[in-house]
């Protein structure tokens, strides 16, 4: 069967969105070169801290590390191959509109298929939206695909809209400081945890089997690095934390569910936690872990906080109507 798809020129909403892309590259690239680094900067601290005599240790706790090496550097080579083609797809400015019956929404970590009228189009996952691992939809539906093609296996989504389904309203209002000080307090927790077991404990084993390491003047040393790493995260907190101050509204979303994403993380192997995102309307809300309540052609009214921009920082309620 032929599928109904046409070329349309990109919106200014389109061309805000693929930029927005760009700019997630980007960031992907500097986080990536950062965390290739890493493991350099430890090995040359492992050979300070060990004499010759201690050399095998400092070769037992380089080695762990290699492998996460060569995964940067995928993940690098990865990022700049994207980055050019996103471009290039940027300066073209056409988009693809598919329009037609949903049959099956599939997910698979950061792609997402749409089957539309037996034809396949898969698309990079939206937003907010990882390691997605399972999708339910309103089949039968019809819908409207926008997607920009970027190479012949990368493709980005712009809009979903389910032409039976009513609009989702939007209410905006004023945020509160104890809705911004929740969300601060669990951004500021997640850091003080990472710090802790990249930094605190290694250290501790160096102290622990090296008596160098033990040294006044390379204890000194080993205190100006953790020093600086704990700048440099605390220096990402004071920008989140400065976001959530900013966040001006609190959003109150009314609508019906047309697709639900499940992300799944593994709990310190135990049973694994599962976050679940809804769309409804053009925006897809984060919901709570472990929740499955809510499910495709759901009303729901949503609550949660948002800059200027209306990017979302927190779900504060969530009802079925």
């Amino acid at each position: 069967m032929m599928i109904n798809s046409s070329g349309q020129a990109l919106s200014p909403d389109d061309e805000k969105l693929v930029r927005w892309w760009q700019k997630k590259y980007g960031r992907k690239a500097w986080q990536w070169a950062g965390l290739l680094v890493l493991p350099f900067l430890l090995s040359a601290l492992f050979f300070i801290l060990f004499g010759r005599e201690e050399r095998l240790w400092a070769y037992i706790f380089i080695l762990p590390f290699m492998p996460f090496a060569a995964f940067f550097v995928y993940k690098l080579v990865n990022v700049f191959g994207k980055m050019r083609p996103t471009r290039t797809a940027l300066r073209r400015g056409l988009k693809q509109v598919t329009t037609g019956t949903l049959q099956e929404v599939t997910a698979d970590k950061h792609l997402l298929t749409y089957t539309i009228d037996h034809n396949t189009i898969k698309v990079a996952a939206p937003g907010p939206l990882e390691h997605v691992s399972g999708s339910f939809f309103l089949p039968g539906a019809l819908i409207v695909l926008e997607w920009l093609p970027v190479t012949v296996q990368d493709n980005i989504l712009l809009n979903v809209h389910y032409k039976d389904v009513p609009e989702a309203t939007s209410i905006a209002g004023p945020a509160g400081t104890a809705e911004k000080a929740t969300l601060m307090m669990r951004w500021n927790s997640r850091t003080i945890k990472i710090l802790f077991f990249t930094l605190a404990i290694p250290s501790g084993i160096c102290l622990m089997v090296s008596e160098r390491a033990r040294e006044p003047a390379i204890m000194l040393g080993m205190l100006l690095f953790v020093a600086a790493i704990a700048i440099f995260l605390a220096g990402f907190t004071l920008v989140f934390n400065r976001r959530v101050q900013n966040a001006e509204q609190r959003i109150v979303l009314t609508g019906i569910i047309t697709e639900v994403f499940v992300s799944r993380y593994d709990n310190d192997g135990s049973e694994d936690t599962r976050v679940y995102w809804y769309r409804i309307g053009e925006q897809i809300v984060s919901g709570y872990h472990d929740d499955d309540r809510f499910l495709p052609g759901d009303k729901v009214c949503c609550v949660y906080l948002a800059d200027k921009k209306g990017v979302q920082h927190g779900l504060f309620s969530m009802a079925l109507l």
